[in-house]
């Protein structure tokens, strides 16, 4: 093989060699072995863009129905990713807690069930219970009025769900949401959600651990015209509920409500709550993804190499064959 021959095929196969190392491929390949760390879609401000880290995390349990699970939402998250930026640029650790998972977010756990009334919803707050949230976001009620459901005791099932929940988890924080405004049934919503404002004040007086999220009263509450199908909330809305989530949260802390979660086995609030085995991916997938995918790139690229070669002989014995005869 002549010395141009040589170099043009280290050339080719360098090339090769150079696309694959810049290539999606290799990217994923070594993120997926632990490499490389890809950015997570939710991921959290750096500590050098974020207050005062805060001394315990805040293990949330958003507990309600639809609007919870974020129905409507473009991206599924609902209010939850926006709170939970707010929450961790504050400094705080969020470790977002529940049986059901919806979004692009990556800490995506909520106990949202669509259709949901207030009795059921808690009937679906056991599954999340054991894990002992110290911080639970409750909006709820909505399909009670929707449904005509005994719309005047709503308030009576809240305080069992109220109930419950402290009695399980005697240091946790409520933060209790009234009602969207309701172009379907507007009367039935508001009159649950002056309920829920009793029951708050109440609670308080009673020196509990619970703070009201006002979204249908006050100048930071949602409007109608907020609203995509007269009961759900468009982007616009949600965004809304979650900076009045946040404000709600800051006044529990302000007003020393909020303490550290109980250790329970298996929860670990760290990075979302997010261990190995919550990955999309298991280790052996991983392993198997970052072994497979450069050896095929590799094998392609030895491959192209030898056919440029095959290439390289016929075209030189061409050239001999073609002196012989001249």
């Amino acid at each position: 093989m002549s010395c141009p021959s040589r170099t043009a095929a280290l050339c080719h196969y360098a090339a090769v060699l150079l696309l694959f190392l810049s290539s999606p491929a290799c990217t994923f390949s070594l993120a997926a072995t632990g490499y490389v760390k890809l950015n997570s879609i939710d991921q959290a401000p750096s500590l050098d863009s974020r207050d005062a880290v805060k001394p315990f995390a805040l293990r949330t349990m958003p507990l309600g129905a639809s609007i919870t699970w974020g129905y409507k939402s473009p991206d599924g998250n609902g209010y939850r990713e926006q709170l939970r930026n707010n929450m961790t640029a504050a400094g705080w650790e969020v470790n977002m807690v529940g049986s059901m998972h919806h979004g692009t977010m990556q800490d995506d756990d909520n106990e949202g069930h669509v259709g949901f009334r207030v009795d059921q919803i808690a009937e679906k707050a056991e599954l999340t219970i054991p894990q002992k949230p110290n911080l639970i976001l409750i909006n709820a009620g909505t399909n009670d009025a929707l449904q005509h459901h005994n719309v005047s005791t709503t308030g009576e099932r809240m305080d069992q769900l109220l109930d419950r929940l402290y009695e399980a988890i005697p240091n946790t924080t409520v933060v209790l949401s009234t009602l969207l405004p309701n172009k379907r049934v507007p009367i039935s919503a508001a009159n649950i959600s002056a309920q829920y404002r009793d029951i708050v004040d109440r609670r308080q007086k009673a020196n509990q651990r619970i703070v009201l999220a006002d979204m249908s009263q006050g100048g930071n509450a949602l409007s109608k015209s907020e609203l995509v199908d007269n009961t759900h909330p468009n982007e616009a809305g949600y965004t809304k509920m979650a900076e009045i989530w946040w404000g709600a949260i800051q006044e529990a802390e302000s007003k020393g409500y909020l303490s550290a979660p109980a250790n329970v086995d298996n929860v670990n609030d760290a990075n979302g709550g997010k261990t190995s085995s919550d990955d999309k991916l298991t280790e052996a997938g991983k392993i198997t993804i970052g072994i497979v995918v450069p050896f095929g790139v590799i094998t392609v690229g030895v491959l192209s190499f030898l056919f440029y070669r095959r290439w390289q002989r016929r075209k030189e014995r061409k050239g001999e064959t073609n002196s012989v005869l001249s």
